[in-house]
């Protein structure tokens, strides 16, 4: 609220865990996996009364690794933000930060709908593995939909590279096999 902004003199800054404008909002980490990005970041901002809106004041972006958790992405990024809030401290106790307007197109991504853990069988198998990691926190099924019916799998379990089946989904031994656009996805 305004009141709650207007209160320290100086302003108020936030450690928001995207490279501001893109994944505004209460749930950046999850959004980053499932638009299938390879590089997301920490952004210090000024706030205002809009959500995740404030000028930037210092960004710094963070490669995600194949297979990384949200765990894992989470503490990467707190650690490398709170190193970052720290240098923009320094800057501002030494008159030297500078901040500058939010890039227009950014959006406040919802929070994630049970609809937005359905897998798309037109992506890479290794963005279905790397989605379904880094969103395993959120304990949801994840699900493809096949003649209008609903498959679900819980976990990524491996990519098989060397093979293709005919059908989009096998199941095997205990194990599901869905073909994506080019590679096997083992699940369970």
């Amino acid at each position: 609220p305004p009141q709650i902004l207007q209160i320290p003199t100086a302003g108020c800054l936030n450690v928001h865990p995207s490279l501001l404008p893109q994944f505004r909002g209460a749930a950046p980490i999850f959004w980053a996996f499932r638009q299938g990005v390879q590089e997301t970041g920490v952004s210090i901002h000024w706030m205002d009364e809009g959500f995740d809106t404030g000028d930037v004041v210092a960004q710094r972006p963070f490669r995600l690794p194949n297979g990384i958790s949200a765990a894992e992405t989470e503490w990467a990024l707190a650690q490398m933000g709170g190193q970052l809030l720290v240098e923009v401290l320094e800057q501002l106790a030494a008159n030297q930060a500078s901040a500058t307007r939010q890039l227009s197109g950014g959006y406040a991504a919802p929070w994630p709908a049970a609809s937005d853990f359905e897998l798309d069988l037109s992506w890479t198998a290794q963005r279905a593995y790397n989605f379904m990691w880094g969103t395993q926190g959120w304990k949801r099924p994840y699900f493809i939909v096949l003649n209008g019916q609903n498959v679900y799998v819980n976990e990524a379990l491996e990519i098989i590279s060397d093979e293709k089946q005919s059908r989009p989904l096998v199941h095997m031994g205990g194990h599901t096999r869905i073909q994506f656009s080019d590679k096997l996805l083992v699940c369970r």
